[in-house]
Formats: C-alpha cells, sequence, structure tokens
C-alpha cells in the first residue's frame, strides 16, 4: 500500500502589534523542479493574505548554486499566475535558516519542501532549524506530494486560518 504524502504546518503564534500582518511569506527553492509543490502552496498563501512573496533561491552541494536571473526567470510563470502576489527574489548560500534568521523584515510563513520518507525527516533538521531560529511558523512540503493536494488548492482556504 502506498502512502500519500501531505504538508505539514507548524504554526508559530505571533506577536499581537501588528508586526506579522505585514510580513512576508518566504519559500525556499532549489535548481531542482522539486521544490514546485512548495512555491504553489507559498504562492496560494501570499494570495490569500495579501502578502508579498520571498522567493529564496537557496544553493546546495546537490543542486549547485542558484542564479538569480534564472530564479526570477522562473518565477515569471508564478507570477501569471498570482498576478495579485508582489514576488521579490534573493539568493543565498547561507542556506534557509540562517538567512531568515539573520533578516530584519519579518516572516510570517517559511515554506519549505523536502525530500524526507517519514515524520521524524519531514519536520527535521531544516523546519525545525526555522522554526527556532527564524521564529516563523513552517508548511513544510514533501517533494513527491500529491499533486491533487498542491494544485487543487481551494482558493479561499489557508493553513494560517
Amino acid at each position: 500500500m502506498a502512502t500519500r504524502r501531505c504538508p505539514v504546518a507548524i504554526i508559530r503564534r505571533h506577536d499581537t502589534a501588528g508586526r506579522w500582518q505585514r510580513a512576508a511569506i518566504a519559500v525556499a527553492v532549489e535548481n531542482s523542479g522539486a521544490t514546485e509543490a512548495a512555491v504553489e502552496l507559498a504562492m496560494h498563501e501570499a494570495s490569500l493574505r495579501g502578502a508579498r512573496l520571498l522567493a529564496v533561491g537557496v544553493s546546495s552541494a546537490e543542486s549547485g548554486d542558484v542564479a538569480y536571473d534564472e530564479l526570477d526567470r522562473r518565477m515569471d510563470r508564478w507570477r501569471t499566475r498570482y498576478p495579485g502576489v508582489d514576488v521579490h527574489v534573493v539568493t543565498t548560500r547561507d542556506g534557509i535558516c540562517d538567512f531568515l534568521a539573520g533578516r530584519d523584515e519579518p516572516v510570517a510563513l517559511a515554506v519549505i519542501a523536502t525530500d524526507g520518507d517519514t515524520v521524524a525527516n519531514l519536520v527535521g533538521p531544516v523546519a525545525k532549524g526555522v522554526v527556532h531560529r527564524a521564529r516563523c511558523s513552517v508548511l513544510v512540503v514533501p517533494t513527491a506530494v500529491d499533486r491533487r493536494i498542491a494544485g487543487g488548492i481551494d482558493s479561499t482556504s489557508s493553513i494560517m486560518s
């Protein structure tokens, strides 16, 4: 029997001073196409909130460097599908945890793809690092997520509602 993988959300309580109302949604994007479901879910969440999306090109030993121009071109397709979302593109070699932890501007939600096969791997070191160091909610998206989940998102529902 095949197991079905779905996104897992770790929701953090935010302050009530309004800081998080202006916060961006960040999505970690690698060179591989494995992060497409994560980008789709991040765009959907940003669209629902009227939030800015921060597409963070993350370099890794496996996928190599993510070039700014290439990432910007990849995001053009998403800008077309979600015209109301203001997309900003940045690249980093620091990893998503260090990048988010070092930002002054608040991030309400970080969307991260993972290839973890078990719950322990799914909510593993990257998500744990983001939760503890970047102080934001995290949506962990398995790279093998069912396309019906990512592609058939209800246009009005949010993981953080």
